[in-house]
């Protein structure tokens, strides 16, 4: 009832999320390990994908392609930093000693995380769900302006992204820096 019996759609959201869940994985691997160009790889070709895969939708309006193009534009984003990273990404295949893993400690941090982004999902395709499972004459077409308005809304937002895959990192070390020294000042008797 969804997608009002379009097997296509339901297909293409199987299959975007079996591919988003290896980028997002790609991409922890590439914060993980420090490779925050190998984060910006991902994101970028994500984009460059999904512009290629909807290129053609300028021409020849289809549904089943904007479906397949939002599915596909995944695989850029984790084949991308795998394809060129390996050097990078390498130490994660290493055995070690390490720390042992905490179930408690990942769910402790996964748990809000997990929030945020069930609360992100609902702000953004809540408004076209909504209108879909409402129903009426023209449900399709309404669900599909609505989430189309909500996508141009959201483009600051997935520009910002890479940025703050650049900028985190940097500002944790500067206060990481900043507290050392304040802890260094408050051991000086002066």
């Amino acid at each position: 009832r969804l997608f009002l019996g379009d097997s296509t759609f339901v297909l293409a959201l199987a299959i975007g999320i079996a591919l988003y869940g290896i980028q997002y994985v790609v991409r922890g691997a590439c914060a993980g390990v420090h490779w925050f160009g190998g984060y910006g790889q991902a994101l970028l070709g994500d984009g460059f994908v999904r512009l290629a895969v909807l290129l053609p939708v300028v021409f020849v309006a289809s549904r089943d392609l904007a479906a397949a193009a939002c599915a596909a534009a995944a695989i850029g984003g984790f084949a991308v930093p795998l394809l060129t990273g390996k050097r990078h990404l390498k130490p994660l295949l290493r055995r070690g000693e390490g720390t042992h893993f905490h179930y408690g400690h990942a769910l402790s941090f996964a748990a809000p995380a997990a929030a945020i982004a069930a609360a992100d999902q609902i702000l953004v395709n809540g408004g076209p769900v909504l209108v879909v499972l409402g129903g009426g004459h023209d449900a399709d077409r309404v669900a599909g302006l609505v989430f189309a308005a909500t996508m141009i809304v959201r483009i600051p937002v997935f520009v910002f992204q890479g940025f703050a895959a650049s900028m985190l990192p940097n500002l944790t070390k500067l206060q990481a820096q900043d507290q050392a020294e304040v802890q260094r000042g408050a051991g000086d008797p002066d």
